[in-house]
């Protein structure tokens, strides 16, 4: 019983009180073999000391008995058995895949995970897979879009992380860096369902530009393509993010048109698309907004609204009209 209350792990005290009452115990069973049948019965202090070392003996391994249940070997051996041990803590699940990959340096999916990664993402990942020349990009899962609107439109902790490293990869693909003025890398953010709803949903072109990556880009492509692909991000990025009514962007194209004295967009200067990208920023603030300049906020303001289109008044009414399955999970991006 000692033994087994030593494994058992009983703090140092009882320890010490038991092994006490052991050396009590031998000294009394060694009086009465010395003495033999000169000696009877044993005085009673022995005799005493033998009643309350078993109930003590008794009491200690209930104690261990109420700190972790034991069990006996079996074949009559005596000795005393632990249960399994449990782990100290519980491993964490592991995160699902959220960002797929697709370009010519690997591709995860393929066109049978359409439901995963939508038409888009799905179609880029199988002509990626053949060998089609398709720029570096990266699929964000519709299983992503039911966890954002299941936790009240907030993104997965973890998603960031992903994200950024799949914007790494195609930084280093196509050796550009997204913010970059030197470098300049502009990225699209499309919708993308399992089923096709053309116009339902929204998409923002052009992420990355603000005030200095606007003149990076005019020297690498030139400035009528930067300083139009800039006003083109400011209308976007005003009605599709930050619910800016797209009404206000065309009343101050058609007066930059008006004093330019033409009647096309593509007809307007470099001086008249700068007049432009001033008078959409005038837009912004007079709505209560501003265009935020780091690329990365960007990028995170419109995934979400992408994510958020799926649930627009709109894209609700087409699957109700086209009775496209419910259990879908949300849009791609």
């Amino acid at each position: 019983r000692l033994c087994a209350h030593t494994v058992l792990g009983i703090d140092h005290t009882t320890t010490t009180s038991m092994l006490r009452h052991a050396v009590l115990l031998v000294a009394c069973v060694a009086l009465a073999h010395a003495h033999g049948p000169l000696l009877s019965p044993l005085p009673f202090s022995c005799s005493a000391a033998l009643v309350q070392m078993e109930q003590r003996a008794h009491d200690n391994l209930e104690l261990a008995a109420s700190h972790r249940p034991i069990t006996r070997l079996r074949g009559g051996s005596g000795r005393v058995a632990l249960p399994p041990q449990e782990s100290p803590s519980k491993v964490a699940p592991a995160e699902p895949q959220r960002v797929f990959h697709f370009g010519k340096k690997g591709t995860d999916g393929d066109k049978s995970m359409k439901e995963l990664l939508g038409g888009k993402g799905s179609n880029l990942a199988e002509m990626s897979n053949i060998g089609l020349s398709v720029p570096p990009g990266f699929t964000i899962t519709t299983a992503t879009c039911a966890e954002y609107n299941a936790a009240s439109k907030t993104l997965p902790v973890t998603l960031w992380t992903d994200v950024m490293h799949g914007i790494q990869r195609i930084e280093e693909q196509m050796e550009m860096k997204f913010g970059d003025p030197s470098k300049p890398l502009l990225l699209s953010v499309r919708s993308g369902a399992a089923v096709s709803m053309p116009g339902m949903m929204d998409t923002v072109l052009n992420l990355g530009l603000n005030d200095e990556v606007v003149e990076g880009l005019a020297e690498k492509a030139g400035e009528l393509f930067a300083w139009d692909s800039y006003r083109r991000l400011l209308d976007m990025f005003g009605d599709v993010v930050l619910g800016i009514h797209h009404s206000h962007f065309e009343d101050e194209l058609e007066r930059i048109k008006f004093e330019a004295g033409v009647e096309n967009d593509n007809e307007l200067d470099i001086t008249s698309l700068k007049k432009l990208v001033t008078g959409y920023k005038k837009v912004y603030a007079d709505n209560g907004q501003e265009f935020p300049n780091d690329p990365m906020l960007q990028l995170e303001y419109a995934i979400k609204a992408v994510f958020n289109s799926w649930d627009s008044e709109r894209a609700v009414a087409y699957r109700s009209i086209q009775n496209i399955d419910k259990s879908l999970m949300g849009t791609a991006v």
